[in-house]
């Protein structure tokens, strides 16, 4: 029992430790003398080393906790989600002044501002997603430090555990700097990977008195494949490898080596570790009731997942609203001036954000996955993503029967973005096979289509038509689960088939009727710029400032530019949101 506080101790301590983002790579007394067998070093890791799915990954969730439950921000780095082209805003306001949205405390995001943590009511808050994972890191960093020095110990049936924790140890390191390195470094660009534009590398416990600054893309991408090697030579030890879902195996490793090689051109590898992920299959849609939810640990799909998140924080239903002329609402409707007006009063909690409108347009009825990842809202008609939804305590239209249902749990939800599926692994291969002009890109990609559509549309044979068609076919299949933003940024530098693309999203402000009624009334655009020379800034999220200031000027942002607003909010306005 004493052991166990010991363990539960360290764990505190080294969450403690790494706290503040000014801290992230600061070096720090590293006492592990409490770790006395492979266990409790299973154990730490577990406590520190995984996310906690109770941890709340949104930016500004302070902000909202001031009027609402915690426990409804659970989304996994929601600003991936945000910046985008398959989103659009789609606020309801309750009242003016009553509370702050999510599409007000993430506009900053959204529109993609020089300072993104500022938002357009003027508040800032903090980055959690670098702090979390360079604290997390600093855990693995210790944890491979031990593992040798617990083998030489020797003890009776340690080995299995031991290669257990090396295997999701490494896994884990990886994913966070992969992660790390495209959310604040630059594309991997194969003519140049040596980019300027990474982030730190650190990978050793040592305690080295430096400031810190950024590696280059190609160090960190080189780092994050060393690490899913490594990985997979410890589970390949194994005898009797763990089964969750929730924790790394070799499947796991091999799933996120062909999308990093993906990322990096590198499509012969791709290839090559697709064809290694095995035991998985493609879920069926034409048999999944429309009430049960998609992303599920228990999913034939599912190779890894981080956790339980949901999409709480990114769309769902509107309001549910008492309207005195349901004609008159309508009509503002119908519009596009007015999203939605309150009259009376708000029953639900409206939501922020809907499908986008190009989005929408690429799905028709001869497509599965129309009805089986989408719903459509009650007043506003706008299209939402269902994908992740656990369960819902209201009504929601339902596109097909123009009736209402009532979703139900079944099954333990996946995270939002975080979650290894063999859909994605037959896209990462089917790309790299087109980029490469193999024709078997065709059959790769009917293993995956015949369980989306009725029937399965002309796939093109080659060229940049069948590159397109995969791309579009990872767009709308892999919605909403982390991968456009990375994409849009990938296809930008790829060398074969370049293709960029700019990005224009519609905003909102607040406003009062001459009733006096809320309302959230279009203002304009905001306009982000195909990547290249002069908008790289606007496609990367910045370093934390704090972190730039604690390393002494070693670290830098670049200039965030290519963003372009066809309105101005007046300051009065502005201060009454």
């Amino acid at each position: 029992m004493m052991k166990r506080y010991r363990i539960l101790w360290l764990i505190v301590l080294l969450c403690w430790i790494s706290e503040s983002c000014k801290d992230f790579l600061n070096e720090y007394s590293q006492d592990l003398s409490y770790i006395e067998t492979a266990t409790d070093l299973q154990e730490l890791l577990l406590g520190s080393g995984y996310q906690d799915p109770a941890t709340v990954m949104v930016p500004g969730a302070e902000i909202a906790a001031q009027a609402w439950n915690n426990t409804q921000m659970k989304d996994f780095m929601t600003y991936i989600h945000l910046m985008d082209d398959d989103l659009k805003e789609a606020p309801a306001p309750k009242e003016k002044d009553s509370y702050n949205r999510p599409w007000q405390i993430m506009s900053g995001y959204y529109r993609w501002a020089d300072d993104p943590s500022v938002n357009i009511l003027g508040s800032s808050f903090t980055d959690p997603v670098w702090e979390d994972f360079y604290k997390r890191i600093a855990v693995l960093n210790s944890v491979i430090a031990e593992i040798p020095k617990q083998r030489e110990k020797n003890k009776s049936g340690e080995e299995e555990t031991l290669n257990q924790v090396g295997g999701e140890t490494y896994f884990l390191r990886a994913w966070y700097y992969f992660m790390l390195v495209n959310i604040y470094g630059a594309p991997y660009d194969k003519n140049n990977p040596n980019a300027t534009w990474g982030v730190p590398l650190k990978l050793s416990e040592e305690i080295i008195d430096i400031h810190y600054s950024r590696n280059t893309v190609g160090e960190v991408y080189e780092a994050v494949v060393s690490d899913l090697k490594t990985a997979i030579k410890f589970f390949e030890q194994q005898n009797s490898p763990r089964k969750s879902k929730q924790v790394a195996s070799a499947a796991a490793c091999y799933a996120l080596l062909s999308r990093v090689y993906l990322y990096m051109e590198k499509y012969e590898d791709c290839i090559a570790a697709a064809d290694k992920v095995d035991g998985y299959g493609v879920k069926g849609l034409s048999s999944l009731p429309i009430t049960e939810s998609f992303a599920t640990l228990e999913s034939v799909e599912t190779i890894f997942s981080h956790g339980p998140y949901v999409m709480y924080w990114i769309c769902g239903d509107d309001a549910e609203l008492e309207v005195k002329s349901k004609i008159d609402l309508d009509h503002l409707l119908e519009t596009g001036e007015v999203v939605m007006i309150t009259t009376r009063e708000v029953k639900q909690n409206a939501w922020s954000w809907a499908c986008s409108t190009e989005f929408e347009s690429l799905f028709d009825e001869n497509d599965y996955r129309l009805n089986r990842f989408f719903s459509r809202t009650r007043y506003a008609k706008n299209l939402v993503p269902r994908k992740y939804k656990e369960k819902l305590t209201y009504s929601e239209y339902d596109p097909v029967g123009m009736d209402t249902v009532v979703y139900t749990s079944v099954g333990t939800p996946v995270a939002s973005a975080g979650w290894l599926r063999y859909g994605e692994v037959l896209l990462n291969k089917a790309e790299a096979q087109a980029c490469l002009g193999q024709g078997d890109a065709v059959n790769t990609l009917k293993n995956l289509l015949q369980n989306r559509y009725k029937v399965v549309p002309e796939i093109p044979s080659g060229g940049k038509e069948l590159v397109d068609f995969v791309r579009l076919e990872r767009r709308k299949e892999l919605c909403y689960e982390g991968h456009r933003w990375f994409d849009l940024r990938r296809y930008a530098v790829n060398t074969a088939y370049p293709d960029k693309k700019s990005i224009e999203h519609i905003c909102y402000q607040i406003t009062t009727n001459e009733a006096g009624n809320a309302m959230a009334e279009k203002v304009g655009t905001t306009t982000l710029e195909a990547y290249g020379e002069n908008s790289i800034g606007s496609w990367m999220i910045p370093i934390p400032q704090d972190v730039i200031t604690f390393c002494d000027g070693n670290m830098e942002n670049p200039v965030r530019d290519g963003v372009s607003a066809d309105f101005v909010i007046e300051e009065e306005e502005e201060e009454s949101l």
